[in-house]
């Protein structure tokens, strides 16, 4: 299958360039870009006069199925959240998170993002809405078997059951867009047991690994009465940093464990809105960025941040970000552009494969409506638009291996439907 963008007006890159381009798509790759494309027989063409075509953005962590909770979970800090959240989780059944689930999807959707890094606790029925929508991304597997806190105790499986039933995952995962990722919840609610057969699980298998890590300072304080170090410093010592690891959240991070992490070649995941509505802190974004780690945006959950919308993630982070160290120019719009795109892709291990706009990479693309209100009256700086009107903004299209997957709608699933069952969840 040929299918020709033509006319439109492209972003992409860190720092992003912004130029006039038409893109020929064959099959799912992005196969030609040139100022001007003749159209072939047999091709299907895109008109995207007054369009800014972008890469798909990366949610580099979400629950997809925490939609659920949205609402019911305001105003909590992160302690008192967890407690909460856990005495809920077991009120939901796998058909309530699928149905979450594409909910989660057509919001991100809309607001551009084409990679979605899930965060669950099994796969359940997660992983078929992410392929029935058409997405593209990565479902982590993340589970216990300590907890450190207080209130609700979440559910704890035996180490060893563990790693057996993780590994029988990874051995029959099927999927063309979404791969299998493993982890553990969190950084205090892994034995030291579980994250040393993470790791080696993820280095055969080749998977990636993800966890929730200095998630506020009383987490901080509870890692170090019971293991008398600081998280990072701690997993540095048994060798859980590597390459293949994404830590989510690290907002409470020092100089010492910036330098760590980027030793390792590990990515960090920045969650500014959940980080900031549960007062979990701030992540140091210039230092890590200068340390040379990848850093990617994610949405974390709706029960906390509310929303979907990786761009709003991006404007909050950089309003924060300026606030915290007074200064107006970090991070700039176009920095928050490179977290959602180049950067975000490495920070999930697929660089060189999406996150860009180039020949040879994945045709994963927004296509965006400069005719929008927020585009006007100055449309020289488009990505300062998307960044900065982030909730003024949504899609005209998005496509995924050069397939539309959602032109206002889902094209591959039914918002009506989802709707309905979801409607009768909270009356439930």
């Amino acid at each position: 299958m040929s299918l020709l963008l033509k006319g439109g007006l492209v972003a992409s890159g860190d720092p992003p360039r912004v130029f006039p381009s038409d893109i020929l798509i064959e099959g799912k790759v992005i196969h030609r870009m040139a100022g001007e494309i003749a159209p072939g027989p047999g091709m299907d063409i895109i008109d995207c006069a007054d369009t800014l075509v972008t890469p798909g953005f990366v949610n580099g962590h979400i629950h997809l199925n925490q939609v659920l909770n949205r609402g019911l979970l305001d105003e909590l800090s992160t302690e008192e959240l967890l407690s909460a959240m856990h005495s809920k989780h077991e009120a939901k059944t796998a058909d309530d998170r699928y149905w979450g689930s594409l909910l989660s999807i057509h919001e991100g959707l809309r607001c551009g993002t084409t990679y979605f890094a899930a965060f669950a606790t099994s796969a359940g029925l997660i992983g078929k809405a992410m392929d029935d929508a058409g997405v593209r991304g990565t479902l982590t597997v993340a589970k216990k078997d300590q907890w450190w806190g207080t209130g609700a105790v979440p559910q704890k499986d035996d180490t060893a059951a563990i790693l057996d039933s993780l590994a029988r995952e990874l051995s029959r995962w099927s999927s063309t867009t979404v791969s299998l990722s493993i982890g553990a919840a969190s950084d205090r609610a892994a034995s030291p047991q579980l994250l040393v057969g993470l790791r080696q699980m993820a280095a055969e298998a080749g998977c990636r690994v993800f966890m929730h890590v200095a998630e506020g300072a009383e987490s901080v304080r509870l890692f170090i009465e019971h293991r008398g170090r600081r998280p990072i410093e701690y997993l540095a010592e048994i060798g859980f940093l590597s390459d293949a690891l994404t830590l989510v959240h690290a907002c409470q991070v020092d100089d010492g464990d910036i330098r760590r992490i980027a030793d390792a070649g590990t990515a960090v995941c920045h969650c500014p809105i959940s980080n900031a509505k549960t007062t979990a802190g701030t992540l140091p974004l210039r230092a890590i960025r200068d340390a040379g780690i990848p850093v990617a945006l994610g949405t974390d959950c709706a029960s906390t941040g509310n929303t979907n919308n990786v761009l709003v993630e991006g404007y909050f982070g950089s309003l924060i970000q300026k606030a915290v160290q007074s200064v107006a120019d970090y991070p700039s719009a176009a920095d928050i552009f490179g977290l959602l795109t180049v950067q975000g892709a490495r920070a999930v291990g697929c660089q060189g494969v999406i996150g860009e706009i180039r020949e040879g990479f994945m045709a994963d693309l927004a296509l965006w409506d400069m005719k929008q209100s927020a585009f006007l009256p100055h449309r020289a700086n488009p990505v300062s638009t998307l960044v900065y009107c982030a909730s003024e903004v949504t899609t005209r299209m998005v496509l995924v291996d050069g397939a539309v997957v959602h032109d206002g709608m889902p094209r591959n699933f039914s918002m009506d439907e989802v709707a309905s069952r979801l409607v009768r969840f909270g009356q439930s």
